[in-house]
């Protein structure tokens, strides 16, 4: 009995130091992509909030266009735009992303129009509960750049444009830390304008005009608002599995200490009873 338990508890240490060796692995691949798209990320964050910045500074002196980029139609159509994973292995990123769309689903009620999601996690998810998925993109890339932005933005305009959406809304993951990483919600078209930060005493003056303005730079701005957050999505992905799989190979240690402890004690015991049994049974011969 006593082999036969030293014999199981070996076999389990030798599988699960064979798991931390693949979730080891799993966390040194993460920290190098997480490294390399920190680099990209944090290169286009200053570009990406000054030329926010700039857009809406500049498209707040226009008036008097009607554009479905810049004002709202009367419809009530709502469409939700999010970005997941293509893999999972990541803690609760997915999971966190799936959750705050289905809430959104709820609030919006008959106001929800249908989904257009990057990622094969959100895509499978919503697709087996017969939520309506109108563009997705699965597998498509594994570092963002302003080329993939522009063709995911300027799909979200033709929706937008043929009527199906009156609005998008954008749900992704805003890179924060390695630990704090929380999806959020904001109005992805019409561009919310807001306030200007600061008075000026200058207005703008457009050439050729103000509509080819619109038709042009908004298209645009769309892409790098679109860049910006893949690449946060991104940093979040690849920071939860990295946090993931190094609580998992930690986890892994732990329960190979444990089971070796066991083990150790299992053995002992067995060989206890074992030079117990032959002693016994040479007094019994030498009687």
């Amino acid at each position: 009995m006593g082999r036969g338990k030293t014999r199981l508890l070996k076999k389990k240490i030798t599988s699960i130091t064979a798991t931390s060796h693949i979730t080891r692995a799993m966390e040194m691949v993460a920290r190098a992509r997480f490294n390399k798209i920190q680099k990209y990320a944090l290169a286009f964050r200053p570009y990406a909030e000054k030329y926010e910045e700039m857009a809406k500074d500049v498209l707040s002196d226009i008036s008097g266009i009607e554009d479905v980029l810049l004002n709202p139609t009367e419809g009530k159509k709502v469409g939700i735009f999010l970005i997941t994973g293509d893999m999972g292995l990541c803690g609760s990123y997915n999971t966190n992303v799936v959750q705050l769309v289905e809430n959104q689903i709820s609030k919006l009620g008959h106001n929800f129009a249908g989904l257009v999601v990057v990622g094969t996690k959100g895509t499978s998810y919503f697709k087996y509960h017969n939520v309506k998925v109108m563009k997705s993109y699965v597998r498509e890339y594994n570092y963002p750049n302003i080329n993939i932005a522009h063709a995911i933005a300027e799909a979200l305009i033709d929706i937008i444009k043929e009527g199906t959406f009156d609005r998008v809304l954008a749900v992704y993951t805003n890179f924060k830390s390695m630990l704090a990483n929380l999806p959020k919600v904001e109005q992805f078209i019409p561009v919310p304008l807001g306030k200007r930060k600061e008075m000026r005493v200058w207005e703008y003056e457009f050439e050729p005009s103000s509509r080819e303005l619109v038709s042009n730079f908004v298209p645009r701005y769309l892409a790098v608002k679109m860049c910006s957050m893949l690449y946060e999505a991104k940093m979040s992905e690849f920071a939860a599995r990295q946090t993931a799989m190094r609580n998992a190979t930690d986890n892994a240690m732990k329960m190979i200490k444990d089971l070796t402890l066991r083990y150790n004690k299992e053995r002992q015991a067995y060989i206890t009873q074992e030079i117990i049994e032959i002693t016994t049974s040479s007094e019994a011969i030498n009687k």
